[in-house]
C-alpha cells in the first residue's frame, strides 16, 4: 500500500494524464472540486442532493462549516459557471450514477453518506460505472490521531474492506490526512461467469448485477441451470435462475443469445458493445 501525505498528493499520483472523466459524490461548497480541476479532467460531475443543513470539515476533519443545502447548491453552480467541464447533478447517489453508461467514468471520489449501508451502495454503483483499470477513491476511510482529535465513528472502512474482499480488490493508496482518503483500482479483466453456488431468485439476481458491473463492454455473462431439458434430466425444475435471468435481460435490454441442451441448460448473455 502506498501512503501519501494528503489526498491531493494521492490524486496527483493516480491521475496519469489529462482528459479523464470524473465524478465527485458529496460536494458541499466545491472546495475539493476546485482542486480536481487542476488534474485537467475532460468532465467533472458533481453529485450531491444539497438538502437541509449541511456540515463539513476539511480533509483533517477540522475547521467545521455549516450551511443550507439550497445555498450550497446555488453557490456551487455560480462558482463553476462558464466552465463547460462541470455538470452539477442535484440528487442522491447511488441513483445519480445511473445517468452514466457502464464504464463511462475514469475516476470517482466518494464523500457522501458515511454510514455503512450508504457507502456500500455508493461503492456498488461506482463499480458499475468506472472503466476497467479505473479508480474508486474516497474520504474518511480512517482517522489519523496525529492530525484529527475525533474518534472514528463512520461506517466507511467496514464498507470499503468488505467491498474489496467481495470483489477481490485492494486499497492500494491511502493518505495521512486527519480523515484518511483511500484509492482502489478496478481490474483490467472482463468476463466473470455467474456463480453456481446458489440458484435462488434473490441470489441469482445479486450475482447477475455484480457480474454486469465487472464485465467489459461486449463481454459475456454465462451460467448454468437456466432450465431443464426433460429428455436428459428426470427432475422437476425448481430453481429461480430462469426468472432472474429473464427479468435481468428485460431490465437491461439484453437477450439470452445462446442456450444448451444439457439436462440443466446453460445460457449466455452478451453485454452491449
Amino acid at each position: 500500500m502506498r501512503v501519501h501525505d494528503t489526498r491531493e498528493d494521492m490524486m496527483r499520483s493516480i491521475v496519469s494524464e489529462s482528459g479523464w472523466k470524473m465524478a465527485e459524490v458529496g460536494v458541499f461548497v466545491g472546495d475539493f472540486s476546485e482542486f480536481l480541476t487542476t488534474l485537467e479532467p475532460a468532465e467533472l460531475h458533481l453529485i450531491d442532493p444539497f438538502e437541509g443543513r449541511l456540515c463539513s470539515g476539511d480533509r483533517d476533519g477540522v475547521n467545521i462549516r455549516v450551511c443550507d443545502g439550497d445555498d450550497a447548491y446555488h453557490y456551487v453552480c455560480n462558482r463553476f459557471r462558464g466552465d463547460a467541464r462541470f455538470r452539477v447533478h442535484r440528487g442522491a447517489s447511488p441513483g445519480a450514477f445511473l445517468r452514466f453508461d457502464h464504464g463511462y467514468l475514469d475516476l470517482v471520489f466518494l464523500d457522501g453518506l458515511h454510514t455503512y449501508d450508504g457507502v456500500k451502495k455508493d461503492l456498488r454503483a461506482a463499480l458499475s460505472r468506472v472503466r476497467k483499470g479505473g479508480w474508486i477513491t474516497g474520504h474518511d476511510y480512517d482517522v489519523n490521531p496525529e492530525r484529527c482529535p475525533y474518534e472514528y465513528t463512520f461506517g466507511v472502512r467496514r464498507a470499503v474492506d468488505e467491498f474489496c474482499e467481495t470483489h477481490s480488490l485492494t486499497v492500494s493508496h491511502i493518505t495521512d490526512d486527519g480523515y484518511r482518503s483511500y484509492a482502489i483500482q478496478t481490474p483490467e479483466y472482463g468476463v466473470e461467469p455467474v456463480a453456481k453456488h446458489c440458484n435462488t431468485l434473490a441470489a441469482v439476481r445479486k450475482d447477475l448485477r455484480a457480474a454486469l458491473s465487472r464485465v467489459r463492454k461486449g463481454g459475456w455473462i454465462t451460467g448454468h441451470d437456466y432450465d431443464v431439458n426433460p429428455e436428459r434430466c428426470p427432475y422437476k425444475y425448481t430453481f429461480g435462475v430462469r426468472r432472474a435471468v429473464d427479468e435481468f435481460c428485460e431490465t437491461h435490454g439484453l437477450t439470452v443469445s445462446h442456450i444448451t441442451d444439457d439436462g440443466y441448460r446453460s445460457y449466455a448473455i452478451r453485454t452491449p458493445a
